[in-house]
């Protein structure tokens, strides 16, 4: 979509206009990677069961020593 706007406006963009729409474009680029990431983290290891217990009291011993 973005390069059909390119297209279509071509050289009718100001300096100012055209700095604007590279923002939008490296914005978009940042979006689309982290909407990657939230997909790809969503997906790991659904089946695998990642719960276990914790010794609170252990833990907080560790942490004060």
């Amino acid at each position: 979509m973005s390069k059909w706007i390119e297209e279509e406006t071509g050289n009718k963009l100001t300096d100012e206009s055209k700095m604007y729409f590279q923002l939008i474009l490296e914005n978009l680029e940042k979006m689309e990677s982290l909407i990657n990431g939230i997909l790809n983290y969503s997906s790991i290891d659904k089946n695998e069961e990642s719960e276990y217990e914790i010794n609170t009291y252990e833990l907080v011993n560790d942490i004060v020593k």
